[in-house]
């Protein structure tokens, strides 16, 4: 009697094992030509531009612009204070630093107006 329960114990414990072996695949392509199924689509890029100024409303060149939000970029202010990078809509948080000292603003990319605010003051 204890042979016939050892074999009725390991054909268990075997059919266990088995149950868990992995299953043949099979794999089916599309075929040729069939377009790609298009995933979520993010919103596009624009083209955005701001000026950072001084107190008396004068551009402030060669500042560092960082921008943190849909989109990161560092770019810095031509001899007008002027800065341009390409951006999603959104909300962002810009950094200006000129010399030691910077400043944080929060700003926004809307599809019809661009980068609200688009003049950043940067209090020397």
């Amino acid at each position: 009697m204890r042979r016939r329960l050892a074999v009725v114990g390991i054909a268990c414990v075997s059919a266990l094992l088995c149950a868990d072996a992995p299953r043949a695949l099979t794999i089916v392509t599309a075929p040729e030509g069939t377009p790609k199924p298009e995933g979520p689509k993010k919103p596009a890029e624009k083209s955005v531009a701001g000026t950072v100024v001084n107190r008396d409303g004068e551009g402030l060149a060669g500042a560092r612009v960082t921008i943190k939000g849909p989109k990161t970029a560092t770019v810095w202010t031509d001899a007008n204070g002027s800065f341009h990078f390409a951006g999603r809509p959104g909300t962002y948080e810009i950094t200006v630093k000129a010399g030691e000292r910077s400043h944080k603003f929060t700003a926004s990319i809307d599809e019809e107006a661009g980068l609200q605010p688009d003049t950043f003051t940067f209090d020397e």
